[in-house]
């Protein structure tokens, strides 16, 4: 089959193609039984890929990379075809090296593209997905899942310093289009991440779907008790032998990038601060902290 690197840009071509290779493909998996499926919600650079990575690891659970898993539901693309995609998208992305934006996501002797007795199978697709949900102002995409395919969408919310998050997503930006950092692009990533954090909050405050908090804070200081008590959530037991080896994944501490650019004045923290009070999981977090 066709091997398949995610493009953002050129998802869409991508994803036809890779569809267009598995005509006449029969997965040897049984998936009547699955009826969740786990997404990512949240915003970028917050420590999702680390997440998934860690999980992807688990032998019950198959974690895609940038499947973008909700557009093929909305295309009405059959549920055994897709979540036998996402579990192909694992595969190689174990097989090309597990290495995103510059940083290793291997986990050695553990069940990163590969599984056994297979129990979830989720999409590591974050920013993304949660675009995709409120794109039409409701959650008909979550709607959709559940009458077309008959899955339960569950939602990892992996949380980070707001401060750091959208400094990282600024200095990525600038880097990609070849720009110097800026203030007015500082205030853009501003308002592209209060908007995910509603789109968090909405989801949230419908009470309809099961979403768990992610602190990276924890994840790195208490890896072990963290990522154990993330797997018990989802209903799946964690062996001491996965959750030493996926400890020694995580770093120390969390990055904080916050200090790498002079553009986070006095009146900017306190602008930022006061506009993520609405939502309760930044409580813990200042710019100082």
């Amino acid at each position: 089959m066709n091997s398949f690197r995610p493009d953002r840009k050129n998802r869409l071509q991508n994803a036809w193609a890779l569809l267009k290779s598995y005509r006449g493909y029969r997965s040897t998996i049984d998936f009547s039984a699955m009826d969740r499926l786990l997404l990512f919600t949240g915003y970028p650079r917050s420590g999702h890929t680390l997440v998934g990575a860690l999980l992807d690891a688990h032998p019950q659970i198959v974690i895609a990379h940038q499947a973008y898993a909700l557009e093929y539901f909305q295309w009405g693309i059959a549920k055994e075809r897709v979540l036998q995609l996402l579990i192909d998208n694992s595969t190689r992305f174990t097989n090309s090296g597990r290495e995103w934006m510059g940083y290793p996501y291997r986990i050695s002797g553990q069940w990163q593209g590969k599984h056994e007795n297979l129990q979830l199978i989720g999409d590591k697709s974050g920013g993304i997905t949660t675009r995709k949900i409120f794109e039409r102002g409701d959650f008909s995409a979550l709607n959709e899942l559940k009458e077309r395919a008959g899955l339960s969408p569950v939602f990892i919310h992996v949380i980070r310093n707001p401060f750091d998050i959208i400094t990282t997503m600024t200095t990525r930006s600038a880097t990609r289009r070849k720009t110097l950092v800026s203030e007015e692009l500082l205030d853009r990533k501003i308002a592209h991440f209060l908007k995910h954090a509603e789109g968090v909050q909405r989801l949230k405050e419908s009470g309809d779907y099961t979403i768990i908090d992610v602190y990276s804070e924890d994840l790195a200081y208490e890896t072990e008790a963290t990522l154990g008590q993330l797997c018990d959530n989802l209903g799946l037991p964690a062996s001491r032998e996965y959750l030493a080896a996926a400890a020694e994944l995580v770093w120390d501490k969390p990055k904080q990038s916050r200090g790498t650019i002079n553009l986070w004045s006095a009146d900017k923290v306190d602008s930022l601060m006061n506009r993520i009070k609405p939502f309760v999981w930044f409580s813990r977090y200042t710019f100082n902290d």
